[in-house]
């Protein structure tokens, strides 16, 4: 069953949207937007076209879930 309860780390993005991320050991300063209707499905629709499987998945634990997945874009602060 997926969990009907916001995650901490949107809680946490929507609280705190700067933080940092680790890509090939290279860490970055990011700014966290949460996108909302069409900008939100866009992004989804990336999301998938980039990570298929991990996609399919996702929107399995989002209707086991009964809520959207939030999707955030990382800007430069």
């Amino acid at each position: 069953m997926g969990q009907t309860r916001i995650p901490d780390w949107v809680a946490n993005l929507r609280a705190e949207p700067n933080c940092e991320i680790i890509v090939d050991k290279t860490t970055t300063a990011v700014r966290a937007v949460e996108l909302t209707g069409g900008e939100r499905d866009r992004g989804w629709e990336r999301f998938g076209e980039e990570l298929p499987r991990l996609k399919a998945r996702m929107a399995d634990y989002e209707r086991r879930a009964q809520r959207r997945i939030p999707v955030f874009r990382l800007d430069p602060p």
